[in-house]
């Protein structure tokens, strides 16, 4: 029988580095959460969530740009 490995590569974050990744490409967090439940996070938590959202720009015509996700 053949075996198969499949292998990925994974990559975990903190709050700051999230954060930071996220303002830099041009998103605000809007809400964060430590489980799909919604409790609120903490450095115990097992998981990061956040809600977050693309800030608008302003073109060169001064007309708001809406990104809709």
């Amino acid at each position: 029988k053949d075996e198969i490995n499949i292998f990925y590569n994974i990559r975990l974050y903190s709050l700051p580095e999230l954060q930071n990744l996220l303002q830099r490409n041009g998103f605000e967090i809007i809400k964060i959460w430590g489980d799909f439940d919604k409790t609120d996070y903490s450095v115990k938590s097992r998981r990061l969530i956040t809600l977050s959202r693309k800030i608008k720009k302003i073109n060169k015509n001064k007309m708001p740009i809406i990104y809709m996700l």
